[in-house]
């Protein structure tokens, strides 16, 4: 539906904001990035570095209105707390750390070069940096890349995380069941598609050629994890360290403080460039309240999105605020998964009938107008490669705001020549209600009548996100007609 932007407001440390965790990876004496740098500026942090760093030592203090799902890498999926992990995990490789398009680029990260692979995309081969070393002083071998991987195949334990990418990739299914069960129940198993012939190499064998495996690499489901320290379902609560910082303390839902790993060796890690000491995560579930100490400068930088909407306009009215502001498209298509289970949305007539009706341009200002997204025509978002402006299959007239002409059209075709009836899931929260009340407003204009039914927020959120990895708590669910909103979706 919206291609997702979010105003970043730094007014306390003179730095834009597209750079999530800048003052984490400012340049140093050997140098991060190449990208070029300059005077703060709205959005100038999109394209560039903006101010970088020389100065150490100090505190980064973040906020967020919610807690991770999860710390430990194999079961983490909100976008935001992907790059948190950039502060304590690290894998085979990892995304660039330049601004914009250039941040999609995978490079080596434990690895000291990319992968060789054969011609089929079917041999994957790593070789990691020796003398690496886990937070307790441990060394760090390919066989922790290859338990890590391991773990996620005990789905009764660990799950939450994309675990789906790899389990039949690497394993032999049974109508999409992996035969491999994981290391808590079959100890002495062994996960053979994965060789560590010795400490520093490590070689995959896939079970059907799959030329993006270098994506896998990066993701923190792909990150190394410690045997010994492994405490199951509670990882994630003091997980081991093979980054630049590690949890010295993790108070769920209130605050998660990270300090320096005395055993990461910057001479091994080209993406990270630590400048500060400490990190904290402080936990504000009044949006509104955080969005306040922002602007006082009590914290640097909103961690799991950008200020509310009714808070921007102050940011770009005032000039000092607006230069030390971004407004970045954040990788983000927001859409409404509509359930293709239950009459008559098995119709692919009814399903268009509800998309021409909607009033997108409404909902894009109830989430911020120009600072609240882009309308989407399709589902990649602009800083992917392929992504394609003009295309747009299905317009909604001129103005975004329904084409109910088209509309009633669909709904003849399908069958409901005077519409039907729809449950819409959301959460009660954030512009959510208002969301709902559009779409309730624009569907009736065809005879689409909208009920509503308030889900579990976790559960309406992995709806809503079906395929794309973020925290977005403040969207309605999923659309059913005639039923009430059950299935989380994922």
């Amino acid at each position: 539906m919206s291609k997702n932007r979010r105003i970043v407001g730094l007014a306390a440390i003179g730095a834009a904001g597209a750079l999530a965790l800048a003052a984490c990876s400012s340049s140093s004496s050997s140098s991060p990035s190449t990208s070029p740098s300059g005077a703060s500026g709205f959005n100038a942090a999109v394209t560039s570095v903006v101010n970088p760093s020389s100065i150490t030592g100090g505190t980064l203090k973040l906020t967020a209105t919610g807690d991770c799902d999860s710390y430990d890498p194999a079961r983490t999926y909100y976008a935001w707390c992907w790059d948190m992990q950039r502060l304590f995990t690290r894998t085979l490789l990892g995304f660039a750390p330049k601004p914009g398009a250039e941040g999609t680029a995978v490079v080596p990260d434990l690895a000291v070069a990319m992968p060789t692979t054969n011609a089929d995309k079917t041999q994957w081969s790593f070789e990691i940096a020796p003398n690496l070393k886990w937070n307790d002083g441990t060394p760090l071998t390919t066989a922790d890349i290859k338990y890590g991987i391991e773990r996620l195949y005990a789905q009764d334990v660990i799950n939450g995380g994309p675990s789906q990418y790899y389990l039949c990739l690497l394993d032999t299914c049974t109508k999409g069941t992996p035969t491999y069960k994981g290391p808590y129940a079959d100890p002495t198993g062994d996960l053979k598609s994965i060789q560590t012939p010795d400490a520093t190499h490590i070689n995959f064998t896939l079970n059907s050629s799959f030329a993006d495996f270098s994506y896998l690499a990066a993701l923190p489901t792909s990150a190394p994890v410690e045997k010994a320290k492994d405490t199951k379902a509670d990882y994630g609560k003091m997980p081991a360290s093979s980054g630049p910082f590690m949890i010295q303390s993790f108070d769920a839902g209130k605050q998660t403080t990270f300090v320096r790993n005395p055993n990461w060796d910057q001479a091994t890690d080209n993406i990270r460039h630590p400048m500060v000491d400490k990190v904290t995560l402080v936990i504000n579930s009044n949006a509104a309240d955080a969005d306040q100490r922002l602007l006082a400068g009590d914290v640097y930088l909103q961690a799991d999105g950008g200020m509310q909407p009714e808070n921007r306009p102050k940011v770009l009215g005032d000039p000092t605020l607006k230069a030390n502001a971004d407004n970045p498209a954040t990788g983000f298509t927001r859409y409404f998964a509509v359930m293709q289970t239950v009459a008559p949305l098995q119709n692919k007539d009814c399903r268009l009938a509800i998309f021409y009706a909607l009033d997108k341009a409404a909902i894009r200002q109830i989430r911020g107008g120009e600072t609240g997204g882009d309308i989407a025509g399709s589902m990649t978002p602009p800083i992917v490669t392929g992504y394609m402006p003009d295309f747009n299959p299905y317009p909604s007239g001129s103005d975004n705001t329904g084409d109910l002409t088209m509309a009633k059209s669909e709904l003849a075709k399908c069958g409901q020549p005077n519409g039907f009836p729809l449950n819409v899931a959301y959460v009660n929260t954030g512009v959510a209600p208002k969301i709902f009340a559009s779409v309730q407003s624009s569907l009736g204009r065809v005879g689409i009548t909208v009920s509503g039914a308030v889900g579990d927020q976790c559960r309406v959120h992995h709806v809503v996100d079906v395929g794309v990895h973020g925290d977005d708590r403040d969207q309605p669910g999923h659309l059913g007609a005639g039923q009430a909103a059950v299935d989380a979706g994922r």
